[in-house]
């Protein structure tokens, strides 16, 4: 019995230490943010556009580096 009660003692412990503490994906210290979940804006196309196109820039430049 005792030995049950310290393995659930450290499985305890062990995940306390393990959850990471800049696991929140809406809060940034670097750039003074904090938001809700929900409360975030939906990027406009114009930015998905600018998004997509840097990724496509990107992927036909790797496949022309690759082609040579």
């Amino acid at each position: 019995m005792k030995a049950l009660a310290s393995v659930m003692g450290l499985l305890l412990l062990s995940v306390t230490v393990a959850t990471p503490a800049s696991a929140n994906w809406f809060s940034s210290q670097k750039h003074n943010t904090m938001f809700n979940i929900g409360s975030v804006r939906n990027p406009t196309p114009q930015e998905l556009r600018f998004h997509y196109a840097k990724l496509e820039a990107e992927k036909q430049a790797a496949a022309a580096k690759a082609s040579r």
